[in-house]
């Protein structure tokens, strides 16, 4: 569904879809960062992925999804239901729940985003708030690199915070990524 204000036109959307267990989980990420980026109206970008977060057959391979969700700027929510997957691991292999805890978390840490993993479907409404709530508490921060060579390198920024007893949690992306030549920077914020 195209981005629309109408409740109806998202449900009826979201009834239609039929799960396969074939899903090219990062293909859908690239692309929608794509979508986000062009045609969202906020500079805040986010993506709330409901997933079982198993990846089958992507075209893209993990650490290209990163690098364009760096820099599109996308923030990534997944909301993984795994708990029904396999926890049978082996000497030589991680049980397929896992591999999918193990990627959406790495997902979500690299943009700065959150995973989720509900036990059951009622979880979900909570999580939809904590994920609102995300995006209407964050706070950007800027800075001007030293480095201002135009050749699209990831760069890792660390980001702390000196609370005293309070406790604050600084999530953030772990890095941005340096225009190249020719191109707007949008990633300058951790």
């Amino acid at each position: 569904e195209e981005f629309t204000g109408d409740t109806a036109d998202v449900i009826d959307t979201l009834q239609s879809l039929v799960a396969s267990r074939q899903t090219a989980m990062l293909d859908a990420l690239y692309v929608g960062a794509d979508y986000a980026s062009k045609e969202g109206k906020n500079h805040r970008k986010a993506i709330i992925l409901v997933t079982d977060g198993l990846d089958r057959d992507s075209y893209y391979k993990f650490n290209e999804v990163i690098d364009h969700l760096r820099e599109t700027d996308v923030q990534i929510y997944l909301i993984g239901f795994i708990s029904d997957l396999d926890n049978d691991s082996g000497i030589f292999h991680k049980s397929d729940k896992d591999k999918a805890e193990n990627l959406l978390k790495k997902l979500a840490d690299e943009t700065g985003g959150r995973a989720f993993f509900p036990r059951e479907l009622s979880e979900v409404h909570t999580i939809a708030q904590q994920i609102s709530t995300d995006l209407r508490t964050q706070y950007s921060v800027g800075y001007y690199p030293t480095n201002t060579k135009k050749d699209g390198v990831f760069h890792p920024i660390r980001v702390a915070i000196n609370a005293g007893d309070r406790h604050i949690v600084a999530r953030t992306r772990n890095g941005r990524t340096a225009p190249r030549e020719g191109t707007a920077n949008t990633s300058a914020k951790p």
